[in-house]
């Protein structure tokens, strides 16, 4: 009985080894030059929040759903206004047909330039 428990176990633990070896991380993929002109169309060319050093920075880290709409998924800035403005402008915007794959996590670097 002591080695069909021991057998059980063992073999638990293969199984939770094979399923987590079998985890595929999702990394995300640089949006193309056609995805990237959509959404600065869509986020406009104004900076409503404070420039550092006349310029405005933020990662934006997003996904196409099946009726092709941004699904905003984390915004990286220093500035904490500029996650409210750029999830109000971006979340659940239509963009157009894609060649972009549904469901895959996008990563897109923003930087806007103070003008003279």
């Amino acid at each position: 009985m002591k080695k069909l428990k021991t057998l059980f176990i063992v073999f638990v633990f293969f199984a939770i080894n094979v399923s987590a070896t079998n985890y595929d991380p999702i990394y995300p993929v640089k949006a193309t030059a056609q995805l990237r002109a959509e959404i600065i169309d869509l986020i406009g060319t104004r900076c409503p929040y404070e420039y550092e050093k006349n310029e405005c920075k933020a990662i934006v880290l997003f996904k196409l759903n099946s009726d092709n709409e941004i699904e905003v998924l984390n915004i990286i800035s220093k500035n904490i206004k500029a996650e409210s403005y750029l999830t109000k402008k971006m979340n659940y915007k239509r963009v157009s047909k894609p060649p972009y794959e549904v469901d895959q996590v996008y990563i897109l670097p923003i930087k806007m330039i103070k003008r003279a």
